[in-house]
């Protein structure tokens, strides 16, 4: 299972193959493994969501899957690199300024709080 959420984050690499995982029903199993007591199957379940997220066009199928809700309660209780990658899917979901108008709180205040102190450079410019 990790392995597919390691291979599902990197094909999700384009807004083509970004669509393609939602519209062939790819999206609930990440969001039941981005829940799972196996430490690494919520780790690259995350990430994959947080790539599936750069598409504009999922953000609404993603809402309704629960995705955003999972991105905060992860980012709560995840190690650093956990909170950087819900940060990143998080940004992406924020990514047009309706969006963030609607949809920025505390929650993602505080988190991108946290990614400005990473000592990863790739993570302080989000």
């Amino acid at each position: 299972q990790r392995y597919a959420c390691i291979y599902v984050a990197n094909l999700a690499n384009d807004a083509n193959t970004q669509r393609q995982v939602v519209v062939h029903g790819g999206l609930r199993r990440l969001v039941e493994l981005s829940q799972s007591k196996d430490e690494h199957n919520r780790r690259y379940s995350i990430m994959a969501l947080a790539n599936i997220a750069a598409c504009d066009e999922n953000h609404k199928p993603m809402r309704k899957q629960g995705v955003y809700d999972v991105l905060i309660g992860s980012a709560k209780k995840g190690e650093s690199d956990m909170k950087e990658s819900c940060a990143f899917g998080l940004a992406n979901f924020i990514s047009s300024r309706a969006a963030m108008q609607s949809t920025c709180n505390s929650d993602i205040i505080c988190l991108l709080n946290h990614v400005v102190k990473s000592r990863y450079a790739h993570s302080q410019t989000l």
